[in-house]
Order: structure tokens, then C-alpha cells, then sequence
């Protein structure tokens, strides 16, 4: 593909996500369950065609799998960025739970969330660990002790802070209520578990402890009404690890 397409690509992704936007709303406070993958693949769809046409432009090749970490980290933050617009365009900030709980002690509960998420994986891989399996380091943390001083302060930054809003807002401000209001919330809690889960198959490791924690986190959007203890909670868990991982 040449550079010139690949601009072509670019900028063809813009306008269609322009006039997608544009045509979703007003917000309401209740909406379908397509809506959330919507905004999921919208979010795939950006950040793939962002990163991919941008490499294409520096000389890649399309497909290539080397393209370099910011420019990977940038456009999945645009993809993100970009799903969030859509989440704002079909649902109202307080539907999404973009507030303060009413109840206080739901931010106690969410650092406990976080303090039992870090219980979970040490005994998870532990036990893999006994079982006489290898426990495979996740990408990111690769991807942190590879890289120089900018790419791990922009790694930290995102994981510790960017992914986990953008990901609160989609998978629980988003997606919990429709699941809700089909499945209860027993149904919800685990079906938003596992698709968490799966979002990160690219780790296996990370597949089942962040599918537990992803219920948990419905749960607590639920019950507090807002995403924000979860978003603390989410912070925080990524933030130990990735500074573990730094210093260690």
C-alpha cells in the first residue's frame, strides 16, 4: 500500500467516524445493547486503521508487526478516545455513571476491589507456578522493560491512567446497563466478567483474574451508580503493577 492511500485510508476513517457520531443521539438515559460493541469496534476500527496507515506513511509495510510503540500507544488511545465520543453521543454523562456515588463507601470498596484483584493474580500465577506451568510475561510489561525512558513513561501513563477510564466508561458505564435490563444483574456481572476477560486474550495469563475483576467492577458500577470507584480502583491496580514492574 502506498503512502498516499494509506493517507487516503486515514482520513476516510476520520469522516466516517464524523458522520457516525453525528447521526447517533440525542443522549438518552437507556439504550440497546448493540450500542456498547458498536463503540467497541469502534475503538478496534481507529486505533487499527490509525496505527497501521501512520506506519505505512513513515515506510512500513501494511501488516507490518513492528510498528513502534508510541505510535501504537497513540492511536489506541485515539481509538478509545474515539469510542468514548460515540458513548457520549448515545448516552447522557450521568446514564454512564460519570458522577460521584452518592454513598461514600463505595470508594473504600473499590480500593478493596483492588487489593483483592492483586490477591487474586499472586495466588493465580503462583498456582500456575506449582502446577509446573510457565507463567508467560504479559505484552506490556515486555513492552515496559524494552523500551527507553519516553516509551516507558508513555506506557505507564496509559496504562496506569488512560486505559483504565476509557475502559471503565465502555465496558462498565456502557455496557452494564443494557446487560442489566436483559440478563439481571447476576447475568450481567458475568457477562461483562468474561467479555473483559477475552478483551485481553492476547494475554492468557491475564484472562481469568481480569474476568473476575471485571465482574467485580460491574457489580460495584451498579450498585454505587457510577463508574468513578472503579475507574479508582482500575487506576490504582495498574498502577502498582506497572511501577512493580519497572522497578523490579
Amino acid at each position: 500500500m502506498s503512502a498516499a492511500l494509506a493517507g487516503s485510508l486515514l482520513v476516510a476513517c476520520g469522516l466516517g467516524l464524523a458522520v457516525l457520531v453525528r447521526r447517533l443521539g440525542p443522549p438518552q438515559d437507556h439504550w440497546s445493547l448493540p450500542i456498547p460493541f458498536v463503540a467497541l469496534s469502534v475503538m478496534v476500527s481507529v486505533a487499527a486503521i490509525s496505527a497501521e496507515s501512520v506506519a505505512v506513511m513513515m515506510g512500513a509495510g501494511w501488516g507490518d508487526p513492528d510498528i513502534p510503540l508510541v505510535l501504537g500507544l497513540v492511536a489506541t488511545a485515539l481509538g478509545g478516545l474515539a469510542a468514548i465520543a460515540v458513548a457520549l453521543r448515545v448516552a447522557k454523562p450521568s446514564a454512564l455513571g460519570l458522577h460521584s456515588p452518592e454513598d461514600p463507601r463505595y470508594w473504600g470498596i473499590g480500593v478493596l476491589g483492588c487489593l483483592g484483584m492483586m490477591a487474586l493474580t499472586l495466588l493465580y500465577t503462583t498456582l500456575i507456578q506449582v502446577l509446573g506451568a510457565g507463567v508467560p510475561t504479559q505484552q506490556i510489561m515486555d513492552s515496559l522493560a524494552d523500551g527507553n525512558g519516553v516509551e516507558q513513561a508513555l506506557l505507564v501513563g496509559y496504562g496506569a491512567f488512560g486505559a483504565p477510564v476509557i475502559e471503565e466508561v465502555l465496558f462498565r458505564g456502557l455496557l452494564v446497563p443494557p446487560l442489566v435490563l436483559r440478563f439481571g444483574l447476576p447475568g450481567a456481572v458475568l457477562a461483562s466478567g468474561l467479555l473483559f476477560g477475552m478483551a485481553h486474550v492476547a494475554d492468557p495469563v491475564a484472562v481469568f483474574p481480569l474476568a473476575v475483576f471485571g465482574a467485580g467492577l460491574a457489580w460495584l458500577r451498579h450498585r454505587s451508580g457510577s463508574v468513578l470507584p472503579g475507574v479508582l480502583a482500575h487506576v490504582l491496580n495498574n498502577a502498582v503493577a506497572l511501577v512493580v514492574s519497572l522497578l523490579g
